[in-house]
């Protein structure tokens, strides 16, 4: 399996065609795929219970995630990210999941920990706007 070296390939054709703007593009890829995700999320209840529910959204994604932080200031921690080897080469891939993550919970992300800079996982924690 080569999914890394395809995401390479992909962010090489999306950087030629976004004129270097590869992290602003990133970022509206993620509030799009943020805001289909955020139906998915229900009616859970708060800016915590939005949490869990994304949490457990990626997880099945393949993120191993899950909620931590409590409901004055939920948190999500992810052992995997799906990008792991490509944010090493290209650290702006993060700014994907942090626009994910902010628009299917309508919340401000704040990027706390991250593997991609020498942390055991990444940590998010979230903020209502």
């Amino acid at each position: 399996r080569q999914y890394s070296w395809i995401s390479e390939l992909l962010l090489q054709a999306l950087e030629s065609r976004s004129q270097g703007e590869l992290g602003d593009e990133l970022e509206r890829m993620g509030e799009t795929v943020g805001k289909a995700l955020r139906a998915q999320l229900g009616q859970a209840p708060g800016n915590a219970g939005r949490v869990e529910a994304l949490a457990a959204l990626m997880a099945g994604l393949g993120y191993d995630a899950r909620p931590t932080g409590d409901a004055a200031e939920p948190q999500i921690e992810a052992q995997n990210c799906v990008f792991h080897k490509l944010a090493f080469k290209r650290p702006e891939i993060c700014r994907f999941d942090l626009a994910m993550m902010s628009a299917a919970t309508d919340s401000d992300i704040e990027h706390r920990h991250c593997m991609a800079q020498g942390a055991a996982c990444c940590t998010f924690a979230f903020r209502p706007r």
